[in-house]
């Protein structure tokens, strides 16, 4: 089974590795996986998943190696008629890097996808962990130099030399005259304030 961890900002698979599938397999190498990416960072990060993993002990072993974990809450109604209970509670689920984070699950399944399509992923032709982990890995990196072209091409260029040698690209907007500061009193808009 193969697991593989995304960054949110591009979509570039960062980490990899293949396990044996058994009922806990993707929780746990999820939790190495991050825990390595974590020590990298040397600072606290975020981490999204999906419902599969709300559980309440892979959250509370994310949280003891000093990640956030921003996993979709499993609110099912069981086959007894009662709702399950989330290891996710509000304390995570208000802040708006939670939504952030939800939001760029489906891209991840991209990685996947292209891995089955266009690489080699579909039925694998090797036989044990280590070689289908090599396998895997280069799709991986394949994917990713795939992405990375598409990544740049999308970026607004870039204004090349010194900043007092470079070419404007626009002309800066005329001054205006600072208004009177009683003007500001009869406005009807005070303030505006938004986190981008």
């Amino acid at each position: 089974m193969g697991h593989a961890t995304m960054e949110n900002r591009h979509g570039l698979a960062v980490a990899g590795r293949v396990t044996h599938a058994n009922g806990t397999a993707e929780r746990r190498a999820s939790e190495t996986i991050l825990k390595a990416r974590r020590k990298a960072a040397g600072r606290r990060i975020t981490v999204g998943e999906d419902k599969a993993y709300d559980t309440a002990d892979h959250v509370a072993n994310l949280r003891a190696i000093g990640l956030t974990p921003h996993v979709t809450q499993n609110r099912a109604v069981t086959k007894a008629g009662k709702t399950r209970n989330s290891a996710i509670d509000e304390r995570t689920t208000w802040h708006p890097g939670y939504g952030m984070s939800q939001s760029r699950g489906a891209m991840f399944e991209c990685i996947f996808g292209w891995c089955k399509q266009h690489g080699t992923m579909r039925k694998t032709k090797h036989r044990g962990i280590v070689r289908v982990a090599a396998d895997f890995l280069l799709n991986l990196i394949a994917y990713n130099l795939i992405r990375i072209p598409k990544l740049l091409a999308a970026q607004p260029p870039r204004v090349r030399g010194h900043q007092h040698k470079a070419r404007k690209l626009h002309p800066a907007p005329p001054r205006r005259p600072k208004p009177n500061r009683h003007e500001y009193r009869n406005s009807p808009i005070q303030g505006f304030s938004a986190d981008c």
